[in-house]
């Protein structure tokens, strides 16, 4: 007889989504734009700028001003759709952006202009790699101006964050996540394998002593 095993939810993470969930519900409000939406999705394929400013406003605000990206978050996104065979390193420094752009922004981006099929996010364990594949989820679930325009008022999603494995039907994409250590072979969507493979924070403090 075969004994299933659950394994629980660290009581971290679930306050963390809860937290992260109840905070995008507070700002993720619809504005009023002066682009129609068909436009405004094309300016936003477009221009990664554009992108991040009409749908993550609630993270590149502060006291209501704009913070505009650096020039360094526009190349590496323009990087990654131009040439999905680069090895790119973000070498930015605490508080630059790294996992905003690298690990939320940028994957969606490339979701939504369909570059991409399956995406695998890897972190220093799984917990934290488990966290990052939960904001996209939230995002997904509740930015309202990007559901509106991209997903028809919603996006049909299979799995979960807690799972390590979320499927965007509409956009026949799979983005997964592992920690370090982890085996990862033979991992697939359908008969994908990884496409765009994200590292972020890789290290700790014990790989830093050396």
């Amino acid at each position: 007889m075969t004994k299933t095993i659950v394994k629980k939810i660290p009581d971290k993470l679930l306050k963390e989504w809860n937290n992260h969930i109840k905070w995008l519900k507070s700002t993720c409000i619809e504005k009023e734009d002066p682009l129609n939406r068909d436009a405004r999705i094309r300016a936003s394929l477009d221009d990664y700028q554009f992108f991040v400013k009409t749908y993550f406003h609630h993270y590149v605000t502060y006291n209501d001003v704009f913070i505009p990206n650096s020039l360094f978050h526009n190349d590496i996104a323009y990087k990654m759709d131009e040439d999905g065979n680069l090895f790119i390193g973000a070498k930015w420094s605490r508080g630059f952006g790294k996992s905003s752009h690298c690990s939320l922004f940028i994957p969606i981006w490339l979701m939504l202009k369909k570059k991409t099929k399956h995406i695998l996010i890897i972190s220093k364990n799984f917990e934290t790699a488990q966290n990052l594949l939960s904001h996209i989820q939230g995002e997904l679930e509740y930015n309202q101006q990007l559901i509106k325009d991209f997903a028809f008022y919603s996006f049909k999603t299979v799995g979960d964050w807690s799972k390590s494995s979320l499927v965007i039907n509409g956009y026949q994409t799979a983005i997964n996540c592992a920690g370090r250590g982890q085996d990862i072979r033979g991992i697939r969507y359908g008969s994908t394998r990884p496409q765009t493979i994200i590292i972020d924070d890789l290290d700790d403090s014990e790989l830093v002593r050396n």
